[in-house]
């Protein structure tokens, strides 16, 4: 992809670039579970659902680069395996025009799961 559209070469998380840094807020902490994605979805080739059946997760929050491939690929998985997903819409990147943002938010309201923002989930989190 970068090939044809060289104006998103920075825009990706490819292992050791600036695009896959973690800031601090979000580091990993000791005894976090990091998961090394090679694909568009989270759950292809990793075991991300065998870590989540395990802590008996049914609901699954989603942030992340980019909404329109990475984010719905990974959604849609945790959806086909019985999870129910929630996407962050602010919390979203994309690569594209924001018609695509809209379209996979669009989707996941119509098919997938919920759609809400970062104020949401913090109020929620908070109890």
């Amino acid at each position: 992809m970068c090939r044809k559209y060289p104006e998103h070469a920075d825009k990706g998380c490819f292992r050791n670039t600036w695009g896959c840094e973690i800031i601090d807020e979000l580091k990993p902490r000791k005894g976090d579970v990091i998961i090394e994605k090679n694909k568009y979805s989270a759950f292809t080739g990793t075991n991300l659902d065998n870590i989540l059946k395990a802590h008996n997760a049914k609901h699954l929050i989603f942030t992340g680069v980019t909404t329109n491939v990475c984010v719905e690929s990974t959604l849609r998985n945790a959806y086909f395996l019985e999870y129910w997903p929630v996407i962050v819409s602010d919390a979203c990147a994309l690569i594209g025009p924001p018609s695509v943002h809209d379209a996979t938010l669009s989707t996941v309201r119509i098919a997938f799961g919920w759609v809400t923002n970062t104020e949401n989930v913090l109020k929620a989190l908070a109890g």
